[in-house]
């Protein structure tokens, strides 16, 4: 889900590999971070910290079968 489609994931993307600018190794590692189906800030910032404290990757939005 894309709140503000002003400056969508992909464009980030092609900016940030075909451009030269400030902060551009950080951009970089912001693109391994993300992660499509977050629609909480909250929710980002757990998954991020979580993973930065050696939890796999968890899968958002996941459908418990059976439920």
């Amino acid at each position: 889900m894309v709140r503000n489609q002003l400056f969508t994931f992909p464009m980030f993307a092609d900016y940030t590999h075909k451009r030269t600018f400030h902060g551009k190794k950080r951009a970089l590692a912001a693109l391994k971070l993300y992660q499509d189906g977050s629609a909480s800030m909250t929710e980002t910032a757990l998954r991020l910290e979580l993973n930065r404290r050696g939890v796999p990757r968890l899968v958002l939005n996941y459908v418990v079968p059976n439920v």
